[in-house]
Parts: structure tokens; C-alpha cells; sequence
């Protein structure tokens, strides 16, 4: 499962990872908190290691390790548990859509962190700290989502971000230092990639040459900036990003079976955005 979504998102390779600061806004919003940690390639814990309540809760997810770790939050579909998962997982590199829900993901670098704020279902969640690039799971914490409603506001968002099938909806400029509301409106797995384009480098022109409409770019565009990883169908995430100002190109390049083997940007999930101070 985890060796496709490396595969699929391989170009993510030479990402540099730009996220917001950590800020104590779930206390003062009365959300709940969910801390993710990693330590190394073996290691991974969760806090708190209670019952959570439904609803709107921040996450984090945290590296202190010293390699970058790809870090999940799943949930487990309704009747699947853990022994099927790993067991799956074990035989085959596919996602095993029947049996989870990716409600977030990110490559994280050592010592940094990835923020996001989301609604979290009643339910069984595992936090994964470090999956490895091939078969199996990895390390992997158990997170309990109980049947009791948080009636704390969800986080409040600079801009809408909606990734569908196949398509970006955008707006045309966003901060750098913003709140993300990310949707997946579509019925496939989708990542959010940004391009910051060198000088010299046209937007719509590398849009299109994304997009198969124009043609093959010569060199890097620009710099490979992870705004989120992959995540299920019917997913909103709010991520704090922070990121330099510039002319972008934001991008899916997920490919599976849904697609056939194509990259979703080939199939118009590509846009420009430019990111303001």
C-alpha cells in the first residue's frame, strides 16, 4: 500500500517542505488536539493516548527523527480492523480502499511538523509514523474516536482549495502565511503539490505542457513544495502552510488504477496561483 503511494507521488523526492509554526489556537478555539509522533524509522506515538470526542480536532503530525518520514492518519472503515490491514498490506503495495480512510498525510522532514485541523468521525484510527517504501505497515499507533460530539468551532480558513476529478478549484492569489481549506470533492485519491517557478518560467505555459496541451518543459521549473499529501475522497483538511512568495503552479500527480497509470495533471488537475507576502 505505502510502496504505491511513495511510487505514485515519487516526484515529492525533491520536495522541500515549507509549513506553518505551531500556534496554541485549540485551546482558545476549544478544539480537541491530536499530536502525532515519530522518533525514528521504528517509532511512533500518539497524545493524547485517551478517547477522543468527534469533531473538529487538530493535528499534528511531528518528526524528531533524522530521516524525512511519510506520516499518516487512517481510519479504519466500518467492520475492517488492523489485522486485515497489516495482513493486506503485507501481500500487496495497492491501497486497500474496502478497508481505510486516508484522512491525512504528509512527508515530513526531521524536525519538522505538518498542522491541519479537520473533522474526525466517530470511530478506529491508526497514526502512522514512518511507512516504509515497499510492503507492511510500519510502526503504528491505535487512536479511539468515540461516539461523544465536540460541539467546538472548525478552524477558520484564509482561502478554498477543491481538488476533484480532475481539476483544481483555486483562488487566483492566496498568502503565504494562510490556513488551507482543502477539499477532495472527487472519487479518487488526490495530493496537493506546489510548483514555485523559477525565472524564466511562463505559468500558463507550464501548465500546459502539465496538462498535455503544450510542450515538454526543459529543466525543473521551480521548487517542489508539498502542501499536502494524499487523502480519501470526502476529506476537508485545514492546513496552515507557510510559503514563499512567488508564481505558482499547484498540481496533482497522483496515478492508479482509477486513472490508468496517467498522473491526474495530465488529465487537467494543474493550475497558476500566485502566493502573496
Amino acid at each position: 500500500m505505502v510502496g504505491a503511494l511513495l511510487a505514485a507521488v515519487g516526484i515529492l523526492a525533491v520536495v522541500v517542505l515549507l509549513l506553518g509554526p505551531a500556534r496554541a489556537d485549540a485551546q482558545t478555539a476549544g478544539r480537541e488536539s491530536l499530536v502525532v509522533l515519530t522518533t525514528g524509522p521504528d517509532d511512533v506515538s500518539v497524545s493524547p493516548d485517551a478517547t477522543l470526542p468527534a469533531g473538529a480536532t487538530d493535528v499534528t503530525l511531528r518528526n524528531t527523527g533524522r530521516a524525512p518520514a511519510f506520516m499518516l492518519l487512517v481510519r479504519l472503515n466500518p467492520g475492517a480492523t488492523l489485522e486485515q490491514f497489516r495482513a493486506f498490506a503485507g501481500r500487496s503495495q495497492a491501497i486497500p480502499e474496502d478497508l481505510i480512510t486516508i484522512v491525512t498525510s504528509q512527508f515530513v522532514d526531521p524536525g519538522g511538523k505538518f498542522q491541519t485541523s479537520l473533522a474526525l468521525a466517530a470511530g478506529n484510527y491508526l497514526a502512522m509514523g514512518n511507512a516504509p517504501d515497499g510492503k507492511g505497515l510500519g510502526p503504528v499507533a491505535e487512536v479511539t474516536v468515540g461516539p461523544e460530539t465536540s460541539t467546538a468551532p472548525a478552524a477558520r480558513a484564509n482561502a478554498r482549495l477543491t481538488l476533484f476529478d480532475f481539476g483544481i478549484k483555486a483562488p487566483a492569489r492566496i498568502s503565504g502565511r494562510s490556513t488551507l481549506q482543502i477539499k477532495n470533492d472527487g472519487r479518487n485519491f488526490h495530493f496537493l503539490l506546489g510548483i514555485r517557478l523559477k525565472p524564466g518560467f511562463n505559468a500558463d505555459e507550464v501548465v500546459r505542457s502539465l496538462t498535455g496541451r503544450g510542450p515538454a518543459l526543459k529543466g525543473e521549473p521551480g521548487q517542489f513544495i508539498s502542501v499536502m499529501g494524499i487523502v480519501s475522497p470526502n476529506t476537508t483538511n485545514a492546513v496552515k502552510v507557510r510559503l514563499p512568495a512567488g508564481r505558482y503552479v499547484i498540481a496533482c500527480f497522483f496515478s492508479d488504477r482509477h486513472s490508468n497509470g496517467h498522473e491526474h495533471a495530465s488529465f487537467g488537475m494543474a493550475r497558476k496561483l500566485t502566493v502573496t507576502r
